[in-house]
């Protein structure tokens, strides 16, 4: 039964549980992942204690996940070193790339063969299968205790793979409906346009703000934030 909880107490409450998760889980020695994972589970479809979907709206609903997506993603690519490169990099590129693709072909052929999916909804799914996250691998990686390399391998491969994923299972839904909807020059059109405002949109505020910083008009203690709103506008 859901409780009509104001929604300051929701948000509140969210933070508190989140919070305990990850002391608890530090306490018995689990990924702090899976013990969020469980409460949230506890307190939403199980017990059904709150709805934040129904409590906020879709409208302000959409826009948080969103934001929490993008503090997850900046909070895992701000800790990436570059430096870690070093003799791992082939490793890397052809993880998300060759690997990538392949995982993405296998997973659809597996949800339409096994499941019987319909095959526009199998590769949109495994788009989505590839995404692994920060938020799932780095507490995974600490408590597995593995070798320096194939840590820094996991960690590059589980935040670049984050937005991959998401963009290979839209670029797969809109073939798809461009197909049901029968081609034509307006749609392509229309769907090429929409992957150059992307583009351009991502490279340009990346490029906006390397410019501040070589230009050095960002102070040191406003960095963290400033980058922060960058990236959001990425997603």
């Amino acid at each position: 039964m859901s409780l009509d909880l104001p929604i300051m107490l929701m948000i509140v409450l969210f933070l508190a549980l989140g919070i305990f998760s990850q002391w608890l889980a530090d306490r018995i020695k689990w990924p702090s992942i899976v013990v969020m994972a469980i409460v949230g589970l506890l307190v939403g479809p199980i017990l059904g204690i709150t709805n934040p979907k129904e409590a906020l709206g879709s409208e302000v609903f959409s826009p948080i996940v969103s934001l929490a997506v993008a503090i997850i993603l900046f909070e895992g690519s701000s800790n990436l070193d570059f430096r870690e490169l070093k003799g791992i990099s082939k490793a890397v590129i052809r993880i998300i790339t060759v690997g990538a693709v392949i995982a993405w072909i296998l997973g659809a052929i597996a949800l339409h063969t096994i499941l019987n999916f319909p095959i526009s909804v199998s590769f949109v799914m495994g788009g989505l299968f590839l995404i692994t996250g920060p938020t799932v691998i780095q507490p995974l990686l600490k408590q597995a205790k593995v070798k320096r390399n194939v840590d820094s391998i996991l960690r590059w491969e589980s935040i670049i793979l984050d937005p991959i994923g998401p963009m290979l299972a839209l670029t797969a839904f809109y073939i798809f409906q461009i197909i049901e909807q029968g081609i034509s020059f307006i749609v392509i059109l229309i769907f090429v346009l929409k992957i150059l405002a992307v583009v351009v949109i991502g490279f340009g505020a990346s490029y906006l703000f390397n410019w501040f910083i070589r230009q050095d008009m960002i102070p040191q203690n406003l960095m963290p934030p400033i980058q922060f709103v960058f990236y959001s506008l990425n997603i």
